[in-house]
């Protein structure tokens, strides 16, 4: 996620994965959800292009805005 100050929203950025099947050698699509604060759906993919920075061959299927207002991040207590 991108933590400038203004970004007042998240998006719900739906991305498909490709690889390749090496048994039968077709692309194999993953889609997966991720979850960008920006100020816009255009800025959110943006902001998720430049974290991905090319270290997969993927495609954005869609950008759409959440009703999502906040996210607290949680950690688990570790045992003492």
């Amino acid at each position: 996620t991108c933590n400038r100050d203004g970004d007042l929203k998240w998006y719900k950025v739906r991305v498909a994965y490709i690889t390749l099947d090496e048994k039968t050698g077709k692309e194999k699509k993953t889609y997966v959800n991720s979850l960008i604060q920006s100020e816009s759906t255009a800025a959110a993919e943006k902001d998720f292009n430049q974290i991905i920075n090319n270290m997969i061959e993927y495609e954005v299927v869609g950008v759409s805005e959440t009703p999502i207002m906040d996210v607290f991040f949680h950690e688990e207590e570790k045992e003492v």
